[in-house]
């Protein structure tokens, strides 16, 4: 006789569901869940069980390379993986971690590289608990060209390690951001920053503060905002910088003495 299969989910080892969904004595698995409850999976397997099924494969992946999990199809499997790679480039990371919606992704990695978008993704993901064992590591941001001040701090807030800036001929972003990321270069928990091209975006800008900006860097300081606020001594300092041509971008905005 045959069996239908009435549960939402299947489960058992890879070998198991594999028989049981080419009998023909056993109801289609194809809109059933499917969970691996025994081994791990390669990547090849773990394609060959989310081809059977428009419903979620729950299961661990052998552990390896973050180029090993390349071929890894489907988006909407809870598929976990521990990878071993030493350094890591986040947007391959980012990109492993996409392709699993409930499981988990471990690193354990000493290095992470990639722009300041992609690896502040990645620390995104391990707060969020899609990804694990970041926290320690040393990180390199290779930006070309810009960089948000924003997101220079959001990393440097996520790990232990150093954070190095290479290539990165322009910050941006608030001046209290810019000089938070200055203020970490200056303790050594960021590297690489000292003669970058700044500017300044908000509406409202402190003249303190972009003198503070000014100091920090050999580059010149542009400021987009539409208002300066400050005592006189801070704004003649301010304005004597853009006169001089360290600061730039000043000359028709509002000014509020305080």
């Amino acid at each position: 006789g045959s069996i239908t299969v009435n549960s939402g989910t299947v489960f058992g080892t890879n070998a198991q569901i594999i028989a049981a969904n080419n009998s023909n004595q056993i109801s289609s698995f194809a809109a059933k869940n499917l969970t691996v409850d025994e081994g791990t999976l390669t990547t090849d397997e773990a394609n060959t069980l989310a081809g059977i099924t428009t419903g979620v494969v729950t299961a661990t992946l052998t552990t390896g390379a973050i180029a090993s999990f390349a071929n890894l199809g489907e988006t909407n499997n809870a598929f976990s993986a521990l990878v071993n790679d030493g350094s890591l480039d986040a947007s391959a990371l980012n990109a492993l971690n996409a392709k699993s919606s409930g499981g988990v992704i471990t690193v354990s990695a000493t290095t992470i590289t990639g722009n300041a978008t992609d690896i502040a993704a990645a620390y995104a993901a391990n707060t969020a608990g899609t990804i694990a064992g970041l926290g320690n590591e040393a990180v390199t941001i290779n930006n070309t060209g810009n960089v948000l001040a924003s997101e220079v701090n959001s990393i440097n807030a996520a790990t232990t390690g150093v954070v190095t800036l290479t290539g990165v001929t322009r910050v941006s972003g608030t001046a209290a951001d810019i000089n938070t990321a200055y203020a970490s270069n200056a303790v050594g928990t960021i590297a690489g920053l000292g003669n970058e091209a700044v500017t300044i975006t908000g509406t409202t800008s402190a003249a303190a503060d972009i003198n503070t900006a000014n100091t920090n860097t050999t580059g010149v300081v542009t400021v987009d905002s539409t208002t300066i606020t400050g005592t006189p001594a801070q704004l003649t300092t301010l304005y004597a910088a853009n006169t001089a041509g360290t600061v730039a971008g000043l000359g028709n905005e509002a000014i509020t003495i305080t």
